[in-house]
């Protein structure tokens, strides 16, 4: 793999790091239409990570894929179960970063949650 290959890799996760930090915070809100624009966000971050030759962004295609269909097939997610995942999500591209070398940005996970 090119050194390109690799920073377009980190870079990917970084963006899906921000999308996930944003998700997550969009759903402690909890506003009215946040599980459809959650739906959405989930189906765009499987579309952009699908094609990134990476496990952790692979791992963090599937994941999103799984959710965003069940919520769009009506399938009721608890809030807490949705905050679990996302924090899992985040968990996978904060692993990949200390692996690459490259610092977290955005929140640390801390005790299984977000701060």
């Amino acid at each position: 793999m090119t050194l390109h290959e690799k920073e377009d890799q980190s870079l990917a996760l970084e963006r899906a790091r921000s999308v996930i930090d944003c998700a997550y915070d969009a759903l402690c809100l909890n506003s009215e239409g946040v599980m459809d624009d959650l739906c959405w966000t989930l189906n765009s971050l499987y579309e952009y990570l699908v094609v990134i030759d990476s496990p952790s962004a692979q791992q963090l295609a599937s994941l999103a894929h799984i959710v965003s269909e069940n919520i769009s097939s009506g399938m009721e997610f608890k809030q807490n179960t949705l905050l679990n995942i996302l924090t899992f999500m985040l968990s996978i591209t904060q692993k990949e970063q200390v692996q690459s070398g490259r610092p977290a940005c955005g929140g640390e996970i801390e005790g299984g949650a977000l701060i």
